[in-house]
């Protein structure tokens, strides 16, 4: 089964193509990882399934329901998903403990959640990023790998079919990012979600996922598990870029 398909999706700008059709296929628990150069697409692809983003053309189904195609093009807020962005994205005026509730209590407003369920699934979030003894603090009480935790804690308190990671630990510093890195991959082995997560960062790419998707100017260079690229890279763009690090 699968949480997630894009089926000949692209996008252009203009007169400027930036996701040639492409299709790639999410299989439900999978971590992939969308690996490529600045500019190669990767982040735009990833905006398009939040529904940040509107494709010129294609379809993107998640599960059996399709959210975006020939008249058809759910809302962000529809769709679902959870979202970690490369930039903290959380709301300074509001402590740890807020900041996980407040999607939790726009989808109780739509009463999809009662208000118990609402406060035990942002404990639970809390938990498991390690933060419940933080839940009182205001962000700027927080170290940066911290913050990013609360918008994980965020992402995850939705239970969503899918999180989205968009360069989560770009901004972190080097112990930080092997920290997060370790934590993010144990939490995908705890809780089996299925994860579609940007970088340009190999190591975050092989070391976390299941599944690499490389991009090179808004196509597919290569994809497979990364046993089998590290192994048996596509020769020219995918063996070049590999040897770069």
């Amino acid at each position: 089964m699968s949480s997630l398909k894009l089926k000949d999706i692209s996008k252009s700008f203009g007169a400027k193509s930036v996701i040639l059709p492409l299709s790639i296929e999410v299989p439900h628990g999978a971590f992939v990882a969308l690996l490529g150069p600045s500019g190669c697409g990767k982040t735009t692809l990833l905006r398009m399934v939040a529904g940040l983003e509107t494709p010129t053309s294609g379809e993107i189904w998640l599960g059996e329901k399709k959210v975006y195609g020939p008249e058809v093009n759910t809302s962000p807020e529809e769709r679902g998903l959870g979202m970690v962005f490369q930039s903290y994205a959380v709301w300074p005026h509001m402590t740890v403990e807020e900041n996980v509730l407040y999607p939790l209590e726009v989808k109780r407003r739509k009463n999809r959640l009662s208000p118990e369920k609402r406060e035990r699934a942002a404990a639970q979030a809390l938990e498991l990023v390690h933060l419940t003894e933080l839940k009182k603090r205001y962000p700027h009480q927080l170290s940066g790998g911290q913050q990013q935790r609360v918008a994980l804690a965020r992402g995850l308190a939705m239970e969503p079919p899918v999180l989205l990671l968009d360069e989560p630990l770009s901004n972190l510093d080097a112990r930080l990012r092997a920290e997060m890195r370790r934590e993010i991959k144990e939490l995908h082995r705890k809780l089996g979600m299925t994860i579609l997560y940007v970088t340009h960062d190999q190591r975050e790419a092989f070391e976390m996922s299941t599944h690499v998707v490389i991009l090179n100017e808004g196509k597919i260079a290569q994809q497979g598990s990364p046993e089998a690229i590290r192994s048996t890279p596509s020769p020219g763009f995918v063996t070049e870029f590999l040897s770069e690090n």
